[in-house]
Formats: C-alpha cells, sequence, structure tokens
C-alpha cells in the first residue's frame, strides 16, 4: 500500500540530506500516512545494518590496477596542455581582432561621425569647420 508519496524523498529525509522546510514537510507527511511512516522505520533500519557492516578491503591488485590507468590517462591527457594551450590562446586572439573589427573600433565601439565626436565634448559641426566633402 503506497500513498504516491515520492520515495527518494523519503530517503533523502532518512539520509538528512534535505533542509529545515523540506524535514517539516515530510514530517508533516508522515504525521498522516502510516504506510509512509513504516517505509521511514524500514530505510532507518537499512542504513543502520549498512553501517554496521566492516568496510569490504579492496585486493591489492584491483588499487594497484586503477592507479595505473589513472597515471595512464593523466600523462596522455597532459600531453595535449602544451599544444592545446598556445592554440587556444591564438584562437582567442584572433576572434578578438576579429570582433574588434566587426564592431568599428573594438572595445571604444562603432564609429561615430564627426557631428557626433564634436557634440560629446560640447561643439557644434558648422559650416566653417566642414571640409568640401561634408558640404
Amino acid at each position: 500500500m503506497k500513498c504516491g508519496y515520492e520515495e527518494k524523498t523519503l530517503v533523502s529525509y532518512v539520509d538528512g540530506a534535505q533542509d529545515r522546510a523540506g524535514r517539516a514537510a515530510v514530517e508533516a507527511h508522515l504525521n498522516a500516512c502510516p504506510a509512509c511512516g513504516r517505509l521511514v522505520e524500514q530505510l532507518r533500519s537499512d542504513v543502520e545494518l549498512l553501517r554496521s557492516e566492516p568496510e569490504p578491503a579492496v585486493p591489492q591488485y584491483l588499487a594497484a590496477g586503477i592507479m595505473a590507468r589513472v597515471r595512464t590517462r593523466s600523462r596522455s591527457a597532459s600531453s595535449w596542455v602544451p599544444v592545446l594551450s598556445p592554440a587556444a590562446t591564438l584562437v582567442l586572439v584572433v576572434v578578438g581582432l576579429w570582433l574588434g573589427a566587426a564592431l568599428g573600433r573594438g572595445m571604444v565601439g562603432p564609429l561615430r561621425s564627426p557631428a557626433d565626436r564634436l557634440a560629446s565634448v560640447g561643439m557644434e559641426l558648422t559650416k566653417d569647420l566642414m571640409v568640401e566633402e561634408d558640404r
């Protein structure tokens, strides 16, 4: 007989992996649902049983084999670092230069007209400041 309450919520409750609000919600449900209360008691006894068992010993050959694979993989992974790092740096620089050119003036922003540049310092573009092409 199950009420439909999520078992993983009850498992995390027994493990103590919930915050205060989560624990309060589960406890409120447990007060109203005897089926979940029995399940929580079973989970608690299972946890106690598992904790009472001694840790299994890891065979030496297994530990040595795992560590050998770890060393092999770390060597093969680190062999790419000297090659990848300059290549990645070059790609980032090229992309940055391309973006700067695409935006007009890089970090400064897009190109502005002479009138806009003069207006930013409080001046106005008058006919005597214009070149022949601007008139």
